[in-house]
């Protein structure tokens, strides 16, 4: 198929003030330059707990040590499996620094997901918390690993035969002085391996480098874009296992502004934490927004500072935008689009918004819009597929690497369009995924584990409009002849099975067939129909 070049669009040229290294140097650099005593986070629940320059900058150094004393060398992986925590970025900066690359997990994983998981990353070493460790410890006994499983940022210790890795770190050798981060090909080096389940099927390892990572930072503190300034405060809400909230996080520490850090949300501390730190960013996804317009607490507090609000993860419904402009008239809102294989945003809008655009390609960044029949590209205003390549999409997926269509571009499975001056549209998706807050849910991955269902003969799972989540899961069931259950039956049986962010919220529907094509793919779009 030949291309038609004038229909492809490229973003600007790559003129971020940041330096094109390895996040680690740049990292590393930004602390040095800083007073040791100056506040990178602050965890928002106790407010006491602070991480200052100069204990990030000696603890990083640590820890490379310790991954060198238990052989954790460059182009190896190391899991962390744990909720949000001022030091959780730690560890994964030293990680940046020689070369490791590091997958965050989900730690509301089930056995069965955590397994997969960690199948697929084949890490080194694993990093948990108190919350999770009896879990991994299972997970670990279960698939017989030898990997070395480390307590991270654990004060009650529940296991006495887990090391924490504070205690290790007092035993390092290392001469900090003289410590410099490794040099390699920041282009092609992961520093990231977050999961996602692509467009279609059960979730896969998204290698994101260390170029994928600076230029999504670069994009979101951009004046034209971002416009992240000296003294701004961000507020992490997402999970650092989710590519928002790792790039928040880095947001923060390349831009040496203040993070402050939720492990989960709290409707009253969320007010709280902003009124008194003042957060000038937030970062949201569309459930937040709702939840902002709905809630008879916002009235009680002063949200004023906030000068900036980034929203992605789902469409932003006109109305809900209007709303959020009532209550914040001082702040600019910014629609942006995404995907984790591009390390966050593909396009964030600009100082020149135009409504309900998610804005303009960011460097690094070439799309397209195709025809999903004919495959052939788009002129303006024509809704297809869109398409990406170039600089700031992944390495690829861990352990597929067939992810690309015969020139080179990255297929995102949703439905939009482009205008003349180059905005974009989302308008729909093609692909099967269930936006669940933010969250993707893999229809396949339910449909699993319903099947294992003694009276389930078969099943198909699809995502039903909700007005407070974007999207629930809803499953059709075929039960076998001769067979009863109930909706409760099924949907507890997967629950048991599955995180929190997946369960069944939109419920059961029993169908004597699953409607299916000739190649026995399930017709999603029949089933939606029969709601």
């Amino acid at each position: 198929m030949s291309e038609k070049t004038s229909y492809i669009l490229h973003g600007p040229k790559d003129e971020y003030d940041i330096p094109k290294e390895s996040l680690g140097k740049t990292i590393f650099n930004r602390l040095n330059n800083l007073n040791t005593e100056d506040v990178i986070n602050i965890d928002a629940k106790t407010k006491t707990k602070v991480l200052r320059c100069g204990e990030l900058l000696e603890t990083s150094k640590k820890y490379c040590d310790l991954y060198k004393r238990m052989g954790v060398e460059k182009g190896d992986v190391i899991s962390i499996v744990s909720e949000n925590s001022v030091d959780y970025f730690v560890p994964v900066i030293a990680g940046f620094y020689m070369g490791i690359a590091v997958n965050p997990v989900n730690p509301a994983y089930s056995v069965g997901e955590l397994q997969r998981c960690l199948l697929i990353a084949q890490p080194r070493l694993i990093f948990t918390s108190d919350s999770v460790l009896d879990t991994i410890l299972r997970v670990k006994d279960e698939m017989k690993l030898k990997t070395p499983v480390l307590l991270i940022n654990s004060a009650s210790r529940t296991n006495p035969y887990v090391k924490c890795a504070d205690d290790l770190l007092q035993e390092n050798d290392i001469e900090l002085k003289n410590f410099t981060p490794m040099e390699f090909d920041y282009t092609n080096q992961v520093a990231l391996l977050l999961f996602s389940s692509g467009t279609t099927g059960l979730p896969k390892g998204v290698m994101l480098t260390h170029q994928n990572l600076r230029l999504a930072v670069g994009l979101c503190s951009h004046p034209k874009y971002g416009n992240v300034i000296p003294g701004d405060v961000n507020l992490i809400i997402p999970p650092f296992y989710h590519i928002y909230g790792s790039l928040i996080q880095l947001i923060g520490l390349i831009t040496s502004t203040v993070s402050v850090i939720m492990d989960k949300f709290v409707p009253k501390l969320f007010f709280e934490t902003i009124q008194e730190y003042k957060v000038s960013k937030l970062y949201a996804v569309p459930s937040l927004l709702l939840f902002l317009s709905q809630t008879p607490l916002i009235k009680d507090y002063n949200l004023s500072s906030i000068t900036e609000i980034f929203v992605g993860g789902a469409p932003l419904s006109k109305e809900l935008l209007m709303q959020i402009y009532k209550q914040q008239p001082s702040a600019v809102i910014k629609q942006l689009y995404g995907m984790t294989e591009v390390a966050g945003p593909c396009t964030i809008q600009n100082d020149k918004n135009k409504f309900n655009s998610v804005g303009c390609l960011g460097a690094g960044i070439m799309a397209k819009v195709i025809n999903p029949e004919t495959r052939e590209p788009l002129g303006p205003n024509q809704v297809g597929e869109i398409c990406f390549k170039g600089a700031a999409l992944m390495k690829g997926y861990v352990p597929t690497q067939e992810f690309l269509d015969e020139n080179g571009f990255y297929m995102s499975g949703d439905a939009g369009y482009y205008d003349n001056d180059g905005f974009f549209y989302i308008v729909d998706r093609y692909k099967e995924l269930i936006k669940h807050k933010g969250f993707q849910v893999p229809p396949a991955e339910l449909e699993s584990i319903i099947l294992t269902y003694p009276a389930v003969k078969d099943c198909g799972v699809v995502g039903i409009p909700n007005e407070r989540a974007g999207e629930v899961p809803l499953a059709f069931v075929a039960l076998k002849e001769n067979t009863t259950c109930t909706e409760k039956e099924i949907v507890d049986f997967v629950a048991e099975r599955i995180s929190v962010q997946k369960r069944l919220y939109g419920g059961v529907r029993f169908v004597k067939e699953i409607p299916k094509n000739s190649n026995g793919k399930i017709m999603r779009r029949t089933l939606r129909e029969l709601i």
